[in-house]
């Protein structure tokens, strides 16, 4: 049941975050010949700006919640969504898709070793020069360290809660920081689930030993690239793009 509201909430976004507008504006003119795979669709949120633009378009979700609420939002375009993992995309064959799309750090829900397994199936389903785009949590993070004041009683206190449920449920943050990337318990989903959290530079490493090339950064909070000083990166999570 709580599963059931949370996909109908995540049926009700539509806003883009900063990085993906900007990645869809270097990117429009070449989306309507490009055939589109877009990973953990949630509840169609991305699939508003993108569907249209691209020439296929293939969404994937695990939840059969998530799909199901797609197929309800866009019923004229249900058979596009599909139940799959990221962990198989077996169900695609190799070079078939020249944009993939993993928003919203759905890569971090799943263990290190799956999280390797993910990458090199997106890469195998990419043609070659195929562009990849997804976001991850930063554990370079101001948030994972301090509280997050806001003007907003309720959201102060959410602030207040998860930093202390940070701070008692995980082991030292500067530890964590020194081993590059940590799954850890910060609060999301109910304090039910622990995410992935990566170092800006190591997940370029981690990208490039996955032979994954021309790999760039973007900051959460202005949308633009970030060029240099990734170590000094403290966004929450970080979008990055790369070809096959």
């Amino acid at each position: 049941m709580m599963f059931n509201r949370i996909a109908r909430r995540y049926g009700k976004d539509s806003k883009l975050q900063k990085p993906e507008n900007t990645i869809l504006n270097i990117c429009k003119n070449e989306f309507r010949n490009m055939a589109m795979l877009d990973i953990g669709v949630g509840g169609g949120r991305t699939s508003l700006h993108f569907m249209s633009l691209v020439g296929r378009y293939v969404a994937i979700d695990y939840s059969d919640e998530m799909i199901q609420v797609c197929k309800n939002r866009f019923p004229e375009n249900k058979d596009q969504f599909k139940i799959a993992d990221v962990r198989d995309l077996s169900a695609f064959d190799e070079n078939s898709f020249d944009f993939v799309l993993f928003s919203f750090n759905g890569i971090d829900y799943i263990s290190h070793q799956d999280r390797l397994k993910a990458f090199s199936e997106i890469k195998r389903v990419l043609k070659n020069d195929g562009f990849f785009v997804f976001s991850s949590h930063n554990l370079q993070s101001d948030t994972l360290s301090k509280i997050n004041y806001s003007l907003n009683p309720v959201k102060l206190l959410e602030n207040v809660i998860k930093f202390i449920y940070i701070k008692f449920s995980n082991n030292n943050i500067e530890d964590l920081r020194r081993k590059g990337y940590a799954l850890i318990k910060d609060g999301g989903h109910f304090f039910k689930l622990k995410n992935y959290y990566i170092k800006p530079q190591m997940q370029v490493s981690q990208l490039s030993e996955l032979g994954f090339r021309h790999i760039k950064l973007y900051s959460l909070y202005s949308g633009d690239e970030i060029t240099s000083g990734f170590e000094a990166v403290k966004d929450p999570w970080v979008y990055y793009t790369c070809t096959s």
